[in-house]
């Protein structure tokens, strides 16, 4: 059991070790990344000296030492995985004073890493040679700290899972799981701290917490870094294939040889050889670099470049894809430190870049406004090198030339350009490729010069190419854009039309009905007088009939005037002071001494102090109030009618109750609309127009703060018409 668990410490070790450095490297200034690597390089620490420990069978000191040293690793761990996860979860201003507080206490428990307060001291127990017991500030580091932080951290990482989506929720997923099973796992260590007879068995679960970590990274790219799953996987297979080699052919050795093995120096060893290989790939880089510049500069394999790049570049049809395989290929093929693409652009006259890599951001390529660098490619059609300017100039013919090339090779060491390869197409200069220097520092070789030249005619054609599917791609969507705007146009027209053509047809047959009505009665009645048929004593009735079909005849007239003319924008009212009272009192007694019909009970019921006047117009706040009461006469046959005024805050508010047939649900939604009228309305007045809730709607809608709606209604026992106008001040 002891060799077992020794054997994962160690696997333990290294994992943490190298996700920690993976971690690290990638982004050096996040907070995130750096607690991350805290949090694993403690792991790494307490894991080494646990594998150190449990080495160690037959001296107690030494397990005493690796025990303690263990300690401060384990002590960290908790802490560490606080302030990860509050970097994680975004709290660290919310959360600054718990963590420094807990970096406080942390380090007191630390001073005593080495005292007996803390690790009393180490004995034989149960699988082990050598087992810590628990002294009286451990016991208060492991609730306080071990447990409190965790539990505490936990519960952050559930509140925020349960109220995250997405891909923040899928993270804390995978970071809840490995915190679980890390912690879990890990914490079946401490029952034999107490002499509670349970084996560490969850110790090998510790190792899944930085790999579930790790796979969180790989697949859903937390704390921001981009891992690649082949430099991880090279790097931790290397590392535990030649540190388990190491460590067996050791363990064989000692054993076979009964030799005694200093274990710290072993571990110190194997701390070394992990950083380096941790560190693998710059070394690499470092002697690939040092062997290309001293001895192997010029060996490089263009023909195959060229060729690689030629089946390539046919296949890529977007811009920004050439380009980026084109600097690709340039930079990887000749070790360049920088290297950039400028195209030239129709509408703006200009060069302009479109991808750069390694310039200086502040002196970048963009200030390449250099006219004479433009011409001279345009003229010249073939590259530009910086460090074939001084030979330029020693050749040029006239004095102008040389100043501009004097000032060209200026302007090319303050950009840190190496080179410029011009781009054409037919005779036209459609872009320039900008080189910087090599990693070597070396001169562009004559291989290097003839491969730009061929890459840059298979690059002219690939670009011209590229910005010609762009182009003729801009050119379908603006044209598909344009169809849709037509096509929208036509289909908003043709709608607006069959609106206009159905309600004509309405307007037609309803106006054709309503006037067709009283214009028959009238017909009728001068008709009989004319032919003399009619009673004497019914001559009078008759007549007076006629009269109000006449009456009925230019309130329908009317109405249609003003719906026509609220149709066609020459709506214009113009607002006054008006006594809403003084109003309501003329139209009360006018309609009182018209009704002929003593079973409709008509009460007008205002308030004991005076109402407040309103901002409207006289004509057509009366036009309101009369039609409204106008229709609760027409509509109720027994019963009452009751005008309720009242102020309410800062608006006064009329309400015309009536217990006639009232409203069906269905036909509420269309009584404000034009011709709209209900069902039961129809059959009980068939004279009604319509029109006069649509014009009191549109009449209402120029008052500010006015309102016109059906406060309750129910069929056979009435309805409540309210409006609303606004107090003037």
């Amino acid at each position: 059991m002891q060799y077992i668990l020794s054997i994962d410490s160690l696997i333990t070790g290294i994992v943490s070790f190298v996700f920690g450095i993976i971690v690290l490297s990638n982004n050096k200034k996040s907070i995130i990344n750096q607690t991350g690597f805290l949090l694993t390089f403690a792991t790494a620490w307490w894991a080494f000296c646990y594998w150190q420990w449990l080495t160690v069978y037959d001296d107690k000191e030494i397990a005493l030492f690796w025990t303690r040293m263990l300690s401060i690793g384990s002590t960290m761990i908790p802490l560490f995985y606080f302030h990860w996860i509050i970097s994680l979860l975004n709290l660290n201003k919310q959360k600054k004073r718990i963590v420094i507080l807990f970096y406080i206490i942390v380090l007191f428990f630390l001073l005593f890493s080495f005292s007996p307060l803390f690790i009393q001291n180490v004995k034989p127990i149960n699988y082990f040679s050598f087992w810590p017991q628990a002294g009286i500030l451990y016991t208060i580091y492991l609730i306080c700290v071990y447990i409190g932080l965790v539990i505490y951290s936990l519960c952050l990482l559930f509140k925020h899972y349960n109220k995250s989506i997405g891909l923040k929720h899928t993270q804390l997923k995978y970071v809840i799981i490995g915190s679980i099973l890390g912690f879990g796992g890990g914490a079946t260590n401490f029952f034999l701290w107490y002499n509670i007879n349970i084996l560490p068995l969850g110790n090998f679960l510790v190792i899944l917490y930085p790999i579930l970590f790790s796979y969180a990274i790989l697949r859903h790219r937390l704390m921001d870094i981009t891992v690649i799953i082949r430099k991880t996987t090279v790097y931790f297979f290397t590392i535990i294939s030649y540190l388990s080699i190491v460590l067996f052919a050791i363990y064989i050795t000692s054993s076979a040889g009964n030799i005694k093995v200093n274990w710290i120096i072993v571990w110190m060893a194997f701390s070394v050889a992990a950083i380096l290989l941790a560190l693998f790939d710059n070394i690499k880089n470092f002697f690939t670099r040092l062997a290309n510049k001293y001895f192997f500069s010029d060996i490089v394999d263009y023909q195959k470049t060229i060729t690689d790049l030629a089946k390539k570049l046919p296949n890529e049809i977007k811009l920004y894809k050439v380009v980026n395989l084109i600097i690709g290929t340039l930079i990887n093929t000749i070790k360049l430190n920088s290297a950039g693409v400028l195209l030239f652009n129709s509408k703006t006259s200009k060069y302009e870049i479109i991808k750069t890599i390694g310039f200086d951001k502040k002196n970048g390529i963009n200030l390449i406004t250099n006219t004479f660098l433009i011409n001279y490619l345009k003229n010249h059609k073939q590259l530009v090198a910086a460090q074939e300017l001084e030979f330029l100039k020693e050749v040029a013919e006239t004095k102008k030339e040389r100043t501009e090339l004097k000032k060209l090779a200026k302007d090319m060491d303050r950009i840190e350009a190496g080179l410029c390869l011009p781009l054409f197409s037919a005779d036209n200069l459609i872009g320039i490729i900008v080189l910087g220097n090599k990693l070597s520092n070396d001169a562009y070789s004559k291989e290097d010069l003839e491969m730009l030249e061929i890459v840059a005619n298979q690059a002219s054609i690939s670009i011209y190419n590229a910005r010609l599917y762009k182009e003729v791609q801009d050119f379908n969507k603006n044209l598909q854009k344009k169809v849709n705007k037509q096509t929208k146009d036509i289909k908003d027209k043709t709608e607006r039309l069959r609106k206009l053509l159905t309600m004509r047809s309405e307007f037609l047959n309803i106006t054709s009905h309503q006037l067709r009505t009283p214009v028959s009665a009238i017909k009728g009645v001068l008709s009989m007088i004319q032919e003399g048929s009619m009673p004497k004593e019914k001559e009078k009735r008759f007549l007076n009939l006629a009269f109000q079909r006449t009456v009925k005849l230019n309130e329908i007239i009317n109405d249609i005037l003003d719906a026509s003319a609220i149709d066609s924008g020459k709506f214009d009212i113009q607002f006054d002071s008006i006594s809403i009272e003084q109003m309501l009192k003329e139209i009360y007694n006018e309609k009182n001494q018209d009704n002929l019909n003593k079973k409709i009970k008509f009460i007008l019921n205002l308030p004991k102090k005076p109402l407040p006047k309103v901002f409207s117009n006289k004509k057509y706040l009366r036009h309101i109030l009369l039609n409204l009461i106008n229709n609760a006469f027409q509509y109720t046959i027994k019963g009452s009618i009751v005008i309720k005024a009242e102020t309410e805050k800062n608006k006064i508010i009329i309400k015309i109750i009536d217990t006639g047939i009232g409203i069906g649900k269905d036909d509420i939604p269309k009584l404000f609309q034009k011709f709209g009228r209900a069902k039961n309305a129809i059959s009980t007045y068939t004279d009604g127009s319509g029109l006069g809730l649509f014009i009191i709607k549109k009449i209402i809608n120029e008052h500010e703060g006015a309102k016109v709606y059906i406060e309750k209604t129910e069929i056979n026992k009435g309805s409540t018409f309210v409006l609303e106008f606004p107090i003037t001040k």
